[in-house]
């Protein structure tokens, strides 16, 4: 994927070395990411909120090296989790859970970009290295206390492969993606 993509860019941006673009304004992807998983979202979802962004400190724009590509993706994973949350949070909070639920009745996700500083307790200089943090708030109901147990066991155990089941659907995995895009990954 990064070769292709920088096949399809690198001529045509000077700040582009391979698939890194080196300074990349941060606010920038993170609203061209937000703009799609809003589209994602209204085609799904019919309702999307808006997005709030801050950038901190406030300077006119805060840029950093990314490999432009993954960090596109990775956002936009993150605010279509986050939209989804927000939406049904939304539809539980009106005792509607199947009613359709208006954009303009949904509170904006917060996004917040901030450089951290950071100094690292065993460098005995006096570097000290800093870093952006993205913060993406919803407004969603957050894990139920049954999945606890679930997402442990997920994240800390080791389960059993679902390639099988995903061989058996392949015919209509293939048919439904050819229609719209998922709202969440097939992968």
């Amino acid at each position: 994927m990064a070769d292709h993509y920088d096949k399809l860019i690198s001529s045509q941006n000077p700040d582009q070395q391979g698939a890194i673009q080196l300074h990349k304004p941060l606010g920038l992807g993170v609203q061209y990411a937000f703009e799609e998983s809003q589209h994602i979202a209204e085609v799904h979802l019919l309702a999307a909120p808006d997005l709030t962004l801050s950038e901190m400190p406030a300077v006119p724009t805060t840029t950093a090296p990314v490999v432009d590509a993954w960090f596109h993706h990775a956002l936009v994973e993150i605010f279509k989790n986050a939209i989804q949350a927000t939406v049904e949070q939304e539809q539980a909070h009106h005792h509607h859970p199947h009613k359709q639920v208006d954009s303009s009745m949904l509170t904006p996700l917060l996004a917040e970009i901030r450089l951290v500083d950071h100094q690292s307790p065993t460098t005995t200089t006096s570097l000290s290295s800093s870093f952006y943090q993205i913060d993406v708030t919803d407004h969603g109901p957050g894990l139920p206390s049954y999945e606890d147990e679930y997402l442990e066991q997920y994240l800390f155990g080791v389960g059993k492969s679902s390639a099988p089941q995903r061989w058996d659907r392949l015919d209509e995995q293939q048919s439904y993606a050819a229609v719209r895009s998922p709202l969440r990954s097939l992968g």
